[in-house]
């Protein structure tokens, strides 16, 4: 090994460094079939979130607004706005994220478009595992509170059954 100082560098090349081996051009195509879908979706879930936040605080308002009044108005108690209004921006809370997440794998998929490494992709996959775990378990807990309304519904029926007895 002798001592150049004239001869180009040579360095070694890290894994890490390294994007990988280029995906096949197929794949790359069908995941870029499915991005404008998933922008789409992502945009809708983003304006979804924002009329929730603006029907919530809209609730919040006139709850508020109805709750200063001393007239007897239409809603099934008091407080029902205000409630509905909070129930509103937790909802707006929990679309937000499946929103951002499908959106980082719209970006993903550009970035995949862009180089075909093999790391981006994985990086996509990720991203869109990401989004169907956060979607599936929302659905469960979604599954637990219907099967909690049901049971209160049955149980307030039977109880207001018996007190008319």
């Amino acid at each position: 090994m002798s001592l150049d100082p004239y001869a180009s560098p040579n360095f070694a090349q890290s894994p890490v460094a390294s994007s990988g081996p280029a995906v096949d051009s197929e794949a790359i195509r069908m995941l870029q079939l499915t991005r404008p879908w998933v922008r789409f979706c992502s945009v809708i879930g983003f304006i979804g979130t924002g009329f929730l936040i603006l029907g919530g605080l809209a609730m919040l308002v006139g709850g508020a607004i109805a709750g200063a009044s001393t007239r007897t108005s239409a809603v099934p108690f008091p407080g029902f706005n205000i409630v509905f209004g909070l129930v509103y921006l937790v909802m707006a809370a929990l679309y937000v994220f499946p929103s951002i997440k499908l959106w980082s794998y719209g970006s993903a998929i550009t970035r995949l478009m862009m180089s075909g490494s093999s790391m981006d992709l994985v990086q996509a996959l990720n991203l869109q595992r990401s989004f169907w775990k956060f979607v599936g378990i929302m659905v469960c807990v979604i599954m637990v509170i219907y099967a909690l309304a049901i049971v209160v519904a049955i149980f307030g029926v039977m109880a207001t059954r018996t007190s008319h007895l």
